[in-house]
């Protein structure tokens, strides 16, 4: 029985082969399917990697189809079944079913009939592959050719979703890079030297939002992102201004008394030593004043305090310092005075330290507005040239380039590439304020600005231009240190507006030789259109001539001016 159970074994492998190929047949039509399914699907919807699908496909169908028929089990009685139907004489045999089922028996004739099953299965073996023969059916090799031809025509014919992913992708790198600028805008907060507290606050939105650009996949969601921390900044320093400005004004009405002006001073200037050695100057004086006079200070100290800003709690502290001290003059205890003299020290030094701590935190919070604007122009200007809508926020002239223009123009007078006017005060380096040529819808320009010269200086410059796209004009203007204007007319064909990326001029600067002053002017909008991306004339006029209107309801234009920029306007109307 050894040697017919080596025989059953041998083919019992060549049974496991053609049993596994039997079973990649219709694991190759499985996977032939399963890949034109998913080139198909990716022609309905954006799916990445498609072609690993589908080769996953192709490549696991016939996998799966010969590990089941690999794995499927053979038995002996089975092999035995196999081999007896092999037919050498015509007629179906039973020798080796038979020596299997009489395993067991030592009989003569078992031991016989094993002899002739052994020699039965030798001859088999023999002849194995003629007798257990490896065949595909034509019907199964035209059925893969359809199915391999289908799948050829679906990878060569153009696919509109191939754009979609190539977009999603971009979307994502941006997305990437708006995560790294944010993770580096957390270094930077990280190393300035703010109270841990305010720190805290501005960290807190800063890690909101990389974690909501951390999720995002689309620019349109990390525009959204940005722009919710961009207000939120800047409305905490908003709040944080108007702060300061209340607190201002409290201290202004300390300085209508002698006696807390100097103090007032101090404390406007967060100098909180120096608020401490008004206070002890302040307490030298008050055994040489008389009742009367100590009445007064003490009215109008609870008066200061009664007038205390209510949303401020610095403030609110010191305005009960304050009546504490009132209460004490007016009840001439020079213990309780002394003691109360010391409290207002004590808190006048946190008030100033609070107040220099919440203007750092100010600026630094309107610094990250800004950056943030910055940052989403960038993204939105990629978009925009992507042929994607963006917000009206990041939009020329909407609010994250008001932010970003706010930052830049910190100190020195600016003039926006539309010709609008810009505000700030000269650098002292500058020797005269004056107008430039700016890009206007047809091409000429007007601008306004002011500036003051070192020495003291008033001056005028002319400058000529040319407007990128429409048409070209030159502009002509003078200005003092309390403001100028100048406005410039041109002509040109208008079909399409493009905003330049660089904006030059000429002119002579002149100095008058007079005083010296600051100057401040209204700072408009900028062109609605962004760099290097045209637009129809038409609305360039319209978006442009609005924000011009708006510009000069803020100020009053001279009576000289008025005309001027009235012929303007017609001459670019594009009705005319």
């Amino acid at each position: 029985m050894d040697s017919i159970y080596r025989q059953l074994d041998i083919v019992r492998k060549r049974l496991k082969w053609l049993q596994a190929w039997t079973k990649v047949r219709p694991g190759c039509l499985a996977g032939l399917a399963a890949a034109i399914l998913c080139l198909l699907a990716g022609r309905l919807w954006p799916i990445e990697s498609l072609w690993i699908y589908a080769a996953s496909g192709l490549l696991l169908g016939p996998s799966l189809g010969w590990l089941w028929g690999w794995l499927s089990p053979v038995s002996d009685r089975m092999t035995a079944r196999t081999m007896d139907q092999w037919k050498q004489s015509g007629e179906a045999e039973d020798l080796m079913v038979t020596a299997l089922s009489f395993a067991e028996s030592d009989s003569m004739l078992a031991l016989q009939q094993r002899l002739q099953a052994e020699e039965y299965g030798a001859r088999f073996i023999q002849q194995i592959k003629q007798n257990l023969p490896f065949s595909i059916k034509p019907k199964w090799w035209l059925i893969y050719g359809v199915g391999c031809a289908v799948i050829v025509a679906l990878v060569l014919l153009p696919n509109e979703m191939n754009d979609v992913i190539d977009r999603q992708k971009q979307e994502r790198a941006w997305v990437k890079a708006q995560v790294k600028e944010t993770d580096e805008k957390i270094e930077e907060l990280a190393h300035q030297p703010l109270d841990p507290l305010n720190k805290a606050a501005l960290d807190q939105e800063l890690q909101k939002l990389r974690q909501a650009l951390a999720e995002s996949r689309q620019g349109e969601k990390s525009l959204e992102a940005l722009e919710q921390s961009m207000k939120t900044l800047q409305e905490m320093s908003d709040r944080l201004n108007l702060q300061q400005q209340e607190r201002t004004a409290w201290l202004d009405m300390w300085q209508a008394n002698p006696s807390t002006s100097s103090l007032a001073k101090a404390l406007q200037q967060n100098q909180a030593e120096e608020a401490k050695q008004e206070l002890d100057q302040l307490k030298s004086r008050l055994p040489e004043m008389s009742q009367a006079e100590k009445q007064k200070l003490a009215d109008q100290l609870q008066g200061l305090a009664e007038a205390a800003p209510q949303k401020d709690e610095d403030a609110k502290r010191l305005a009960e310092a304050l009546s504490q001290v009132a209460a004490a003059l007016n009840a001439d205890d020079s213990q309780e005075l002394e003691q109360a003299m010391e409290q207002l020290k004590q808190l006048a030094e946190e008030n100033a330290n609070a107040a220099s701590a919440l203007s750092q935190q100010s600026a630094a919070a309107a610094q990250l507005a800004s950056a943030l604007a910055k940052q989403g122009i960038g993204l939105a200007q990629d978009m925009n040239a992507a042929g994607m809508a963006v917000a009206d926020s990041w939009s020329m002239g909407g609010l994250a380039e008001q932010l970003a223009s706010a930052a830049a123009s910190g100190t020195g007078g600016e003039v926006d590439p539309d010709g609008s006017s810009g505000n700030g005060n000269g650098s002292p380096s500058e020797g005269a304020s004056g107008a430039a040529s700016g890009n206007t819808p047809d091409g000429s320009g007007a601008a306004e600005g002011s500036g003051s010269a070192a020495g003291g200086a008033n001056g005028a410059e002319a400058g000529g231009g040319s407007g990128n796209g429409a048409g070209t004009g030159n502009g002509a203007g003078a200005g003092d240190s309390s403001g100028g204007s100048g406005a410039g007319l041109g002509s040109g064909g208008r079909s399409l507006v493009t905003t330049p990326r660089e904006y030059k001029g000429s002119g002579n600067i002149q100095n008058d030789g007079g005083p010296t002053s600051g100057g401040q002017v209204q700072k408009g909008g900028n062109s609605p259109v962004f760099d290097g991306v045209s637009r129809p004339y038409e609305e360039v006029y319209s978006d442009y001539a609005s924000e011009a209107k708006r510009s000069l309801e803020r100020s009053e234009l001279p009576q000289s001016m008025q005309g001027l920029v009235e012929r303007y306007f017609m001459e670019i109307d594009p009705g005319r």
